[in-house]
């Protein structure tokens, strides 16, 4: 038994199916604006790029790519040139053109994106844990972070790396991958290798000012390899904000519930069972930046119920 989108193509009726076809009544007629999150990462310009391509092959549904913040990593950049990927940013763009909008990898409210506070997405797709305001989208799919398949990877994203990797083209990827980087990328690191402190089994690094955001989810993933470590805490600011990453190994905790009580009602976050951030804003009447970090700091500490009397980083041993 097949199913047809109209005049486009026909396939056989499955859950993939029926769930494309719902996606394309929430988004037609078109055109889609389809908002990645601020400071968007490679899953998040694949996913994006991959519903575009979707949309139009399977629907002749019209769609521009746009995001918020900045692209700031290298290896970011590398990719959007050599896959000539284009992108918009969200000051060139006038969102009363768009009657549909789709948010990918992130969801209204979180914080996190560029979505005017007056309109709501007509879709969001994502793949951390459910917020509120996206029980209100016409169409939601939200799925796990499977960590590169190693974490809850289902059938169905083992068959698809599965049919993608023996056409993908791997010396790009290489390329894109060991991008070169500039020297403010080490600046950073000796920055946080310096202000890192190991409370415990936790470490929380404040970075201070960063130019790229991008580089607090970095830091925060790379200090999270250091044995004996379950958790690790990054803060940056920048903009007006401060940004946070928070990562975990621990069984039995969920990350995206700490990151909600580290922010309380000053801000907003987010995430999932390992993986979480968000931001709170820095108000000139209120505590600078490195006050409210390390409030944050402190308010982390104490959800884990870390009792461990903190030490440098490179003093640890």
């Amino acid at each position: 038994m097949t199913a047809s989108l109209p005049g486009v193509l026909t396939l056989p009726v499955r859950t993939a199916d029926t769930r494309l076809r719902k996606l394309v009544e929430a988004l037609s007629p078109g055109p889609v604006l389809i908002l990645m999150h601020d400071n968007p990462d490679p899953d998040c310009f694949a996913s994006a790029w991959g519903l575009r391509h979707l949309l139009e092959r399977a629907a002749g549904l019209r769609s521009t790519v746009a995001y918020g913040g900045m692209i700031g990593r290298a290896s970011n950049k590398a990719l959007i040139e050599k896959l000539d990927l284009r992108l918009r940013h969200v000051d060139q763009i006038e969102f009363a053109e768009f009657p549909k909008v789709v948010l990918v990898d992130t969801q209204p409210r979180g914080g996190n994106n560029s979505l005017p506070h007056d309109r709501t997405p007509d879709a969001v797709i994502d793949h951390h844990g459910i917020r509120k305001a996206t029980r209100a989208v016409p169409f939601a799919d939200i799925r796990t972070e499977t960590q590169e398949l190693g974490r809850e990877a289902s059938k169905a994203d083992v068959d698809a790396y599965m049919e993608l990797f023996p056409i993908a083209d791997l010396e790009l990827v290489s390329g894109i991958e060991r991008a070169r980087i500039g020297l403010d990328y080490f600046s950073v690191w000796h920055r946080a290798i310096g202000a890192a402190k190991v409370h415990g089994s936790v470490v929380a690094c404040p970075l201070g000012a960063v130019h790229n955001p991008d580089m607090i989810p970095e830091v925060a993933d790379m200090f999270l390899r250091l044995e004996d470590v379950h958790w690790t805490f990054v803060t940056g600011y920048h903009k007006g904000q401060v940004i946070f990453s928070l990562r975990t190994t621990e069984e039995g905790l969920n990350a995206g519930t700490i990151a909600q009580r580290v922010v309380g009602k000053k801000g907003t976050a987010g995430g999932h069972e390992t993986m979480a951030g968000g931001r709170v804003a820095v108000t000139p009447a209120g505590p600078g930046p490195a006050a409210v970090a390390e409030e944050m700091t402190a308010r982390l500490i104490k959800a884990l119920d870390v009792r461990a009397i903190p030490r440098r980083l490179l003093e640890a041993e």
